[in-house]
Parts: structure tokens; sequence; C-alpha cells
């Protein structure tokens, strides 16, 4: 980099490409819309999207699943049926910025991966995303913590709950909106104190935001479909679009000449009716066997 150009990843830890596709063109996203229209985009696919967990460590290290075995935030002791909780720090594979040594970096709750020590720049992981409770925060080097805190303010608790009343999504929603700007203007600041190479942020709001208004969205399906809180009827499409903003004042603050670069992990979908698809899916996999009542034949009828 140096004399190149710099580098703006931004990430959506959770960003439907259909809503995404749909939004852009009616005019809600004009930051990410901005991006589509001067470069290109599409979707990936394949068995490195099988689970939400692990995906950004293939994408930023290069390395398949198959070789740094992260799957689940849960896994399987091999060799055993104990299960063990997966931290970033528990994988041996390095993100690409870990061999830029010579390059100012600003990452920014990066999913699946913590500070690389020894690197020119400042490191955040899980200042602000939807593990906070089981992974604490991190800043490298060290010395730049009171900074970044200082800058960031107190953090909020928001505590995941994915069927809440609707009392508690609306709270809980209010809280993302204020925690994404909190971010967006801790990494507004950073930039405009300073020059980087390379800067790579992630938004988490979408992922808790997308359930908690999820049942309450004009075209929801199914027995679950909510109708109790207008506020959260549009509350995906303004979380997108508060992010969309702080998404643009990066961009502008990190100059023409930047390459830029919008990603997502995964989107959201219905699953509905969810309990015969999970038995139909156990079944499919030998996991549920049917019971064959004595003196029945394989059909359950005598």
């Amino acid at each position: 980099m140096n004399d190149a150009r710099p580098l703006l990843i931004l990430g959506l830890d959770v960003g439907d490409a259909e809503l995404i596709s749909r939004w852009t063109s009616e005019g809600h996203l004009p930051a990410i819309a901005s991006v589509m229209e001067r470069g290109c985009w599409g979707t990936t696919g394949g068995p490195e999207t099988i689970a939400e967990y692990g995906l950004s460590l293939s994408l930023f290290t290069g390395i398949s699943r198959n070789k740094h075995g992260s799957y689940y935030q849960r896994q399987l002791k091999p060799g055993t049926y104990e299960t063990v909780q997966i931290e970033p720090g528990d994988i041996d594979a390095l993100p690409f910025w870990g061999q830029l040594k010579n390059h100012r970096v600003l990452t920014i709750d990066v999913p699946d991966t913590n500070p690389v020590p020894g690197l020119d720049g400042i490191q955040i992981s899980n200042l602000a995303t939807h593990h906070g409770a089981t992974c604490p925060t991190q800043v490298e080097p060290q010395g730049a913590a009171k900074k970044v805190h200082q800058l960031f303010g107190p953090q909020l608790e928001i505590h995941f709950n994915p069927s809440p009343n609707p009392e508690i999504a609306i709270k809980n929603v209010r809280k993302l909106h204020q925690r994404l700007e909190k971010k967006g203007k801790l990494l507004s600041q950073l930039l405009e104190q300073e020059r980087f190479d390379l800067v790579t942020a992630f938004f988490s709001e979408t992922d808790a935001g997308s359930h908690y208004c999820w049942k309450y969205r004009p075209d929801a399906i199914g027995s679950d479909k909510s109708v109790d809180a207008p506020e959260l009827a549009d509350g995906i499409l303004r979380l997108y679009q508060a992010i969309d903003r702080e998404m643009g004042k990066a961009m502008e603050l990190m100059g023409h000449d930047a390459n830029i670069m919008i990603i997502s992990l995964y989107g959201m979908q219905d699953e509905y009716p969810i309990s015969t698809l999970t038995e139909s899916f156990c079944q499919q996999l030998g996991y549920h066997v049917l019971h064959q009542q004595k003196g029945t034949d394989d059909s359950g009828e005598p």
C-alpha cells in the first residue's frame, strides 16, 4: 500500500442479498448502491457457506474450513461426546493483514478474529457485537485501549432474546441504533485523526435486529406473524439505512482514491414451520427413527 490506494472493507454481519438488492434499487441505501453502480457485485455460495460461524475466518485467511476446523461456537471434542467453546484465539489461522508489517491497519469487530500483535495501527475486537457475553473486548496495541473507550463511550448491554414481546424488542432495537451510531462515530473519528492503508470494520446490529423485527414485517408469514408493534414493521430497513449512513461517512473520509469492498456474511429467511423442517431434516440424516409399535408393519399400520 504506502503509495498505493488504501483499501476499505466494510461488512454487515447480516446483509440479506434480496433485501439489499431491493432497497438499493428503491434508493434506500445510497452508499451501498454507489459501490454497486461503480464496481461489480454478486452472491457467493459453496461448501464454505454451510454455516455462519467460521465463514469470515475462511474469507480473511484464505484457509478452508477443512483446515482451520471452525464450524460453530460449540464443537464436539474429537473422540468424545463433549462439547467445547471455540473462541477466535483457539484457531491457528492468521487474517491476511497479519502479514502487513509495514502498513497501518485499522480493524473493528471483524468476526472470528482477534487482534494480531505487532502490527502498526489499531485493532479492536468484540467492542460492539452480539458475542459480547462470551468474548471480552480486545484492543491492540493495549496502549490504544484508553483512546478507543474514550471515543466509543460506555458499552451498551443488549441481551439477545430471539422471541421477545414487542416492548422488549422495541427497547433493544433502539439500543442497537445507539450502538451502531457509537461505532460509526468511533470509525469516523479514527479516520479523521489518522491515515490507514487498510480499514476493515463490521456492523452486527442487523443480526439481532432482524431477529427482533422479523415477525413484524408486512410480508411476514406463518402463525408467528404479528402486527402489534408498528415501530418494528420497518425496523430492519431502518437499521440497514443507519449502517448505510455510517458506511457513507467512512467512504468519504477514506478519500476518492480508496478501493472499497462491502461484504455480507449471510442473510435471513423464513423457515416455517420450523418443527416440521427439523423433523424432516433429522429423518433424512438418520438421526430420527420412527418408533415401530409391536404388531405393526413399517408403515405403522396393523
